[in-house]
């Protein structure tokens, strides 16, 4: 089963669609966030006793996954950390929303790359996790590449890999307001010295390792794709049935997990 680790702001609402796509009913989109338990897993188990893919921002490789789901196949995409902080930090702070101080902002979102990989602000920790569990990994940077490496590394040839990129801002006067702020760029690294860490091995290992694994038709095979792709994705009878199947049943038995989240932190206080 393929499991994508979904850091904000790194393309992933775009794979999120593909998935969606390409395994409709054989697709969960988890929406709960934090404080995913062995009971929410066992509830897509029984919505999808036939899942083929699962994405959402609590599916990692330290959740329960593998408590519940057999041969577990992670993949995520990574972004360079100081344009992936600052791109978040617009996306949480849209225009008609007050915009928390970088400065206060920044310890509640800092090293989240590795967070999501190894649930520690830990980049030596990261990146034997990704060694460990072979976990495909592909970069924004290069987002149509990725998806060709990624596309192989599946199992699934026939995947169809039309997008369109989702969530873009429409704006960047934040981003450039901020970057205008004393110390700012030297607070965003600071905050993101872990996933730099990170990243750069990825970009540096893992990354080249993934396309020396692909063969030489890498380059040939990007470039077919690049120039046959359409700018719109495909609408099915695959992602319809998924969408129906997620809305009638999959959500009615959803956990409020807001709700369980506020209770224990309000318990904890």
């Amino acid at each position: 089963m393929l499991a994508f680790i979904h850091l904000q702001k790194t393309g992933g609402l775009t794979i999120r669609n593909l998935l969606r796509s390409d395994f409709g009913g054989k697709n969960c989109d988890c929406p709960i966030h934090k404080g995913i338990r062995v009971s929410d897993w066992e509830w897509v188990k029984e919505c999808y006793p036939d899942l083929e893919s699962l994405h959402g921002h609590s599916v990692t490789p330290h959740s329960s996954l593998e408590e519940v789901f057999e041969n577990v196949r992670y993949f995520t995409m990574l972004r360079d950390p100081f344009a992936r902080c600052l791109s978040h930090y617009q996306h949480k702070h849209p225009p008609s929303r007050t915009a928390l101080p970088l400065n206060q902002w920044l310890p509640l979102y800092s090293n989240l790359m590795c967070k999501a990989i190894c649930d520690e602000e830990n980049a030596e920790l990261a990146i034997e996790t990704l060694e460990q569990q072979k976990i495909f990994v592909g970069l924004t940077e290069s987002f149509d590449e990725s998806l060709i490496l990624w596309r192989r590394w599946s199992g699934h040839p026939h995947l169809n890999l039309n997008y369109i990129t989702k969530n873009k801002a429409r704006s960047s006067v934040l981003k450039e307001a901020v970057l205008q702020l004393p110390h700012a760029i030297d607070l965003i690294r600071e905050y993101n010295q872990e996933d730099r860490k990170l990243y750069d091995y990825v970009l540096n290992e893992i990354y080249p390792r993934q396309k020396t694994d692909y063969g030489d038709t890498l380059q040939q095979d990007l470039k077919e794709y690049q120039r046959t792709k359409s700018k719109l994705p495909p609408i099915s009878l695959t992602s319809i049935s998924g969408c129906i199947k997620r809305r009638l049943v999959y959500n009615k038995g959803i956990r409020d997990w807001r709700v369980d989240w506020m209770r224990e932190a309000n318990r904890a206080a």
